[in-house]
Parts: C-alpha cells; structure tokens; sequence
C-alpha cells in the first residue's frame, strides 16, 4: 500500500492539470492531486490519472471514506461511455420528391436526422446534452456549390433509470437537378449530394467536467445492435 502511494505522490505539478485534480487522502494519512477516469461498482477498482498524466488502477479502499463516497459518484460517467448500458442510436430518413419542367428533373431532398437516448442503467446520468452538425456535400459536376451545414443543440436534461429519450435533431431540404431528353427518362431518385451527421452527446462529470461520446451517420454508434425503428416500436408497445 505505502508502495502504491509513492508512486501517486511523485508526480509533476502543472498549473493546468491544477484546476481539474482532486485532492485525495490515503488510507495512511498521505495526499495527492489526481483525476478520477472512471469507477467500476462491480470490482470496486478505480482508475485515475496523476499529475504527470499517468494513469494507475486501484481498489478505492486506497483511501479514505469520504474520496471513497467521491469515487463511487463517477460510476454513472463509467456507464454512460458504455454502449451497450447508455445507447445513442441515431436515424436519418431521405423523402425525395421529383418534377419535370422543359427537359429538366429538379428533385428535392429532406433530409431528417433523429436521435433515441436509452439509459438501461440503474444509475441516474445528470445533465445529459446533444450537439450536433449535419452537412451535405454537393454532386462533383457541381462543384462550385459550397458545402452546407446545419448544427444545433439540445437542452440539458437528466435522464433517470430506465429513460428513453427521442430527439429531433435537424432537417434540411436540397434541390438538385438534372438534364434528360424525355419525361420518362426520369429516374427514380438522383444520388445529388452526401449527407452526414456528427453527434456529441454529453453528461455532467461529478468534478464539472464534461463524458462525452461522438458517432456519426451514416455509420451508427459501435456496439448498438439495436435499430431506431426496432427500439420505437418496441416503446410503443410497452406504452400500449
């Protein structure tokens, strides 16, 4: 034990890391300033990082009750970064509508981005977040039209045991066009742009700072199985 704290207390002091760290106190009396990275309720480990930007693994008996009770108040943070007990799991629907005018198609695309927050933990995640920025990218035979950008944000909120939590993100229209000779050479839909989404969802930190996660479309989160449509009805049906 008296090993373990050696190795925490020789640490180099930066101001910058000054302002994030927390004071700890050791079984045996000893102090030192470091960040908790995260909590596991099931072995009771802890993992924090050092001044030095070291990281060390340990059992929180290391020290006293009250960094103890501290500790265990980052478990949340620790679940939120798990996908499979905090999923994100995000959509986006296209909905095209096509007309034909003197040899030209013009096509109009929405684009609709939704968000499905599922807290499957026991533990209450505070002042959850959403940022978000859509773009669409133009055709390359229309290259002189700039990339278009859409972001917002949600407000905060907490999200309970058990929460499940639907987000309208942002929707967008895009005009395309395109030449053809006859109206039955129109197609039936008309690849004109790329569309992305990146999403920054969030929780409040026990020390203020800020957990967060970022995914974007059209690659979904990594490790969630489950669809936005699947999960809706799903909700549904235990609303029913």
């Amino acid at each position: 034990m008296k090993a373990l704290i050696t190795i925490l207390t020789t640490c180099i002091i930066s101001a910058n890391a000054m302002e994030q760290l927390h004071e700890f106190t050791a079984s045996d009396g000893r102090t030192l300033k470091a960040k908790v990275i995260s909590y596991d309720g099931l072995t009771g480990k802890t993992e924090v990082e050092r001044e030095d930007g070291k990281t060390v693994r340990v059992g929180i008996e290391a020290f006293s009750k009250d960094d103890q009770a501290y500790i265990k108040r980052w478990e949340p943070c620790s679940l939120f970064r798990s996908p499979t007990q905090f999923s994100i799991i995000p959509r986006r629907t296209l909905d095209q509508k096509s007309s034909y005018v003197m040899g030209m198609v013009d096509q109009e695309t929405r684009y609709t981005y939704d968000l499905c927050l599922v807290n499957r933990t026991g533990l209450q995640m505070n002042h959850v977040s959403v940022e978000y920025l859509a773009c669409y990218e133009p055709r390359k035979e229309d290259a002189q039209e700039e990339v278009q950008m859409v972001k917002g944000r949600t407000p905060v909120c907490d999200m309970e045991p058990g929460d499940v939590k639907v987000i309208s993100m942002s929707h967008f229209a895009v005009s395309d066009k395109i030449q053809i000779n006859k109206p039955e050479d129109v197609p039936g839909s008309i690849a004109g742009c790329e569309s992305s989404i990146t999403i920054r969802v969030a929780m409040e930190a026990p020390d203020g700072s800020q957990v967060e996660r970022i995914i974007s479309l059209p690659r979904s989160d990594p490790g969630t199985k489950e669809t936005f449509s699947a999960l809706m009805k799903k909700r549904e049906g235990n609303h029913s």
